[in-house]
């Protein structure tokens, strides 16, 4: 009769998550003293990538704008061998054409003796060491700009490394977004089951006393007019009592 319920349903515990990938890295969101936590666990192939590239940026980053003798040597003999080049291919192109001409007067006019002729060849040798002055000027442009290419390309180099470590924080904080969600999901749905049995004991708690209060009426009814617990108009107390 009223008043046999099932057991009151209990409240769920925490439900944690947990994702698990083909490279051997895991995630786990899980309850504890501090509140919810997500672990990331790498695999053995992201911890020695981790390595590497810290490893690297550490050899790399305190002398970024450093360049020892050697490799300033280096970039010295760079720059000069671009200055004798250049001087070279100046002499080759303009010399020909300086002998022609000198061969050209001598043919003509018999030698240099015509002073205007003179002054002529007089500016195309100025011009000649104006142009070879300036090939040698460039030589520390050019070595400035061999300095900014090596430099540009350290920079690049720990842009790469600080990307790739970047890259693995990524994939990290994509896995435990993964097992967090998975976790929410599990408490989502232990918390629908949950609500739904505490409304259905609730339900049957209700139901159950409205029929005790009916049964107690009846017998009070039945033991002489009184209500449960009564036992008025002379009826069985007894009876009442059994309310």
């Amino acid at each position: 009769m009223g008043g046999d319920f099932a057991a009151q349903p209990q409240a769920p515990g925490f439900q944690s998550g947990t994702a698990n990938f083909g490279d051997g890295s895991s995630s786990t969101t899980s309850l504890g003293s501090n509140g919810v936590t997500s672990q990331y666990s790498a695999s053995p192939w992201e911890q020695s990538s981790r390595q590497w590239d810290q490893n690297q940026i550490s050899q790399n980053q305190p002398g970024i704008n450093t360049f020892d003798p050697a490799t300033q040597q280096e970039f010295q003999d760079i720059a000069g061998a671009q200055r004798d080049n250049a001087m070279q291919q100046f002499q080759n192109e303009y010399q020909p054409q300086y002998q022609s001409m000198l061969n050209n007067i001598n043919n003509r006019f018999g030698g240099l003796n015509n002073s205007a002729l003179n002054d002529t060849m007089n500016t195309l040798s100025k011009n000649e060491n104006a142009s070879l002055a300036g090939i040698a000027n460039d030589y520390e442009g050019n070595l400035q700009n061999i300095q900014n290419n090596a430099l540009q390309q350290r920079y690049n180099y720990l842009n790469y490394l600080n990307g790739g470590l970047n890259n693995l924080n990524q994939d990290a904080y994509k896995a435990m977004g993964i097992s967090n969600q998975d976790s929410q999901m599990g408490n989502s749905f232990n918390q629908g089951i949950y609500g739904t049995q505490a409304g259905m004991y609730n339900t049957g708690v209700s139901a159950g006393a409205q029929e005790y209060a009916a049964n107690c009426k009846l017998i009070g009814q039945l033991a002489g007019g009184g209500s449960c617990g009564g036992g008025g108009g002379g009826g069985d107390a007894s009876d009442a009592a059994a309310c």
